[in-house]
Order: C-alpha cells, then sequence, then structure tokens
C-alpha cells in the first residue's frame, strides 16, 4: 500500500509556533491502542528523540531543554489516510498522523544522526512509520549533494534531452572480466548510454573491480572508436567503508568511468564521504538493495522516497535505481512519482540526482514508463536485452529504438 498523500500541517495546539527555517519537520503514521493518550504518547516520542527522558528542574536546565526538546504538533485521526488494510487491524487500535518538530542544531549536517533523531529508539515503540521529513535550508546546505547529477552525466553521456539507457550486466555472477566487457562492447554498440555492474557482482577470486575497470575501459575505447558515442561503466565497488573508498580510487585509477554502491547495505553516509573525495571525480550510481526491508511495510519502516530518494540525493548519489511501476519488483505509482520528486526536485541548491527505474522492464513497457517518468530518466534493463535471440547488442538496440520512439527529440 503507498504511503497517503503528504496532508496540510493542522495545529494542534495554540500556543506551538514551529519555524520550518530552524526546524526539521517529521511526519508519522501511528498505529496504537483505542484507549491510548495519544498527546501523552506522541510528547513521550518527541521527548524520547531529543532531549530524553523528563527528569524534572531540578537535573535539566530549563533553558537548555527549551533549546533542544522537540515538540508534537498537527495530532490527528489517520481517517483519511489509514495505516495498512482494514483486514490487518485489531478492533481495540486506532491510527493517527502527527508531526514532530525537531530543532535543526540538533542534528547538525549528520545523515547517521539526522536519522537517529527522526526514527532512532521510536522505531521500537511500535506501528510507527516515518513518512515525510522537511528540512530546513540552513540543514540542507551542510550538504554537497551530487556532484555529477542528471546534468552532469547529460554531459558524459552527450544525451542532450532523451530518457537515458542503462544496461544491467547478466548474468549477475560468474562472468570473468573479458567476458563481462564483451557483453558491455555489445550493449555499447547496440546503444546503451551506461553498463552497470550487477549488485552481486563486487571483488570476487575470478574478478576484482579493478580487473573489471580496465577490462572495460579497453572496450570502451574500442566501442567509441567505432561509434562516436561515450558508453559508462558503473563499476561495483561496494565494501565496508574503509575498502570502499580504496576499491572506488582503483577503480578510477584504472579507468572507470562511474561507480554503482549499494548505498543502504553499507550505509548512507559512507556514501557522502565517496562522494567527497577528490580522487573519485566520477558519477556515483546508488542501488536500492535492501530498499524494501527498510520501506515496503505499511505500519513501521521509512518511506521509500526518503530512503531511496531524499538521503541519498543529500549524500551525494548521482544516480538512484528504483522499482519501476511496470516491472517485477514491487512498488506503485504513487511512490514512484514521490521518489523521483526527492531525487530530481528543489532541494536548496544540490544538483538532481537521476532516477534510473529498473526490475523487469522490456522494450515493450518503456512508453509507459517515459510517459510516467517524463525524459529525465534513465531506462534500466537487464535480463530482456541478454534474453535477446541475436544477442545484447540486437536487445539493446530495440530498447534505445523504444526509447526514442516514446521521446522523440
Amino acid at each position: 500500500m503507498p504511503d497517503p498523500p503528504l496532508a496540510t500541517r493542522e495545529p494542534w495546539l495554540a500556543d506551538i509556533d514551529v519555524d520550518p527555517e530552524t526546524h526539521v519537520l517529521a511526519s508519522y503514521l501511528w498505529r496504537t491502542r483505542a484507549s491510548a493518550d495519544v498527546a501523552l504518547e506522541a510528547r513521550t516520542i518527541a521527548e524520547l528523540q531529543s532531549v530524553g527522558s523528563d527528569l524534572g528542574p531540578a537535573r535539566m536546565d530549563p533553558v537548555a531543554r527549551g533549546r533542544h526538546e522537540a515538540r508534537v504538533f498537527g495530532l490527528r485521526p489517520a481517517e483519511s489516510d489509514p495505516v495498512g488494510d482494514a483486514a490487518d487491524r485489531s478492533p481495540g487500535s486506532a491510527e493517527w498522523r502527527f508531526e514532530i518538530a525537531y530543532p535543526a542544531h540538533n542534528v547538525g549536517g549528520q545523515l547517521p544522526l539526522l536519522l537517529t533523531t527522526v526514527y532512532g529508539e521510536a522505531a521500537a515503540l511500535g506501528e510507527l512509520r516515518l513518512i515525510d521529513l522537511r528540512l530546513p535550508p540552513s540543514l540542507v546546505r551542510g550538504f554537497a549533494g551530487p556532484r555529477h547529477g542528471i546534468d552532469g552525466i547529460r554531459k558524459l553521456t552527450s544525451a542532450a534531452r532523451r530518457p537515458l539507457l542503462v544496461v544491467m550486466i547478466k548474468p549477475s555472477l560468474g562472468l570473468t572480466p573479458a567476458e563481462s566487457a564483451r557483453v558491455f562492447y555489445e550493449a555499447a554498440l547496440g546503444g546503451a548510454d551506461a553498463v552497470k555492474d550487477d549488485e552481486l557482482c563486487v571483488d570476487h577470486p575470478w574478478s576484482t573491480s579493478t580487473e573489471r575497470a580496465k577490462a572495460h575501459r579497453i572496450a570502451a575505447d574500442r566501442a567509441y572508436a567505432e561509434t562516436g558515442r561515450r558508453t559508462l561503466y558503473f563499476v561495483n565497488v561496494t565494501n565496508r567503508p574503509d575498502r570502499l573508498r580504496e576499491n572506488a580510487r582503483r577503480a578510477v585509477a584504472a579507468g572507470a568511468t562511474g561507480l554503482l554502491v549499494n548505498h543502504l547495505a553499507v550505509g548512507t553516509a559512507a556514501i557522502e564521504a565517496l562522494a567527497e573525495d577528490p580522487e573519485v571525480d566520477v558519477p556515483i550510481l546508488g542501488h536500492l538493495a535492501t530498499g524494501a526491508a527498510m520501506s515496503a511495510s505499511a505500519t513501521g519502516g521509512i518511506a521509500s522516497h526518503l530512503v531511496l530518494g531524499l538521503l541519498p540525493r543529500l549524500a551525494g548519489v548521482d544516480a538512484a535505481i528504483l522499482a519501476s511501476p511496470h516491472g517485477t519488483l514491487r512498488t506503485d505509482q504513487a511512490s514512484f512519482a514521490r521518489e523521483m520528486a526527492a531525487l530530481r526536485g528543489p532541494l536548496g541548491g544540490l544538483k538532481a540526482s537521476l532516477p534510473v527505474p529498473g526490475g523487469g522492464v522490456t522494450a515493450e513497457s518503456v512508453a509507459r514508463l517515459v510517459d510516467l517518468a517524463g525524459p529525465d530518466v534513465a531506462i534500466g534493463v537487464g535480463s530482456a536485452i541478454h534474453r535477446h535471440p541475436q544477442g545484447a547488442r540486437a536487445g539493446t538496440a530495440l530498447v534505445r529504438a523504444a526509447i526514442e520512439a516514446a521521446c522523440p527529440q
């Protein structure tokens, strides 16, 4: 079930004065006991996520408390945006929507602390779902965001206006660097703008990221000599944070023109460090692996547009893989639209990240996908290309033709 539309805030108490220029505004959907004192429990959540337990004036200076405590507002029954399916609700439960305003100086410019503040221990209190975040400009300015973004990737691929095509290498595992490079070469000749490793293909005894970067650079130069088009290669450098940066530096030195990272598995803050590394000046493509574990539940977790859109964009992901509403991965059009808005919409002065919907996309589904996403998107296709009876070059050409037909320049 998609998250409900983001509603206009309604004041809960007349004396609550929240300045969106100085506070992080977090919206929640909450299922609790029908008999609960929801006002008291919501205040308890706000307290837990800011100043902690109420220790009384003898233990905490009132001025300090006023400076750091979070405040609840907009508390109302969630009748118009219920949580989950009716069949899942117990007769003794009630559903609420509310917002908490957190002083931005509690968070600073730290992505881990942002998540810890707005969800943290409160995630263990029951059926509580974080459905939206609104960040003050002062906080957004603390993040560098994407280095290349949509415009930078377009410049690197010479694709000025149309949707891009990203080919996903298959099979996922088992190819040697030379075999993978041959797949890249065929896809490049067929019209791919970029080719990416599978999320499962990292450093293995039969194929390391550095070896693949070298082999694919040779294939990319060969394809460019024949077509006059540059095709990016996103090599998967996913590893623990310290090895992630070393993998990335070695891959770029070996000729990689892009990096793939399973950003949720590694940690979004690790991507931030990678994106700001002066030795890693190539686009970063974030993969959604484990994203559904964080966002798929209707009664808990974090909304997908935050997990797959806002947070990776703040961290500096230049492009982000999303589930397509017209594919095999589970999503819906409303969630997809919010994810794209989080990646491409206004966000301080940060560059826009490129949405890359994939997962079961075929040439036949391209037109519907482009109709939903518009031209500032990259279509990610894997198995449908490699299953083509004439091989990856023909399969790529077929999808590229579908893209150009759907969005003629």
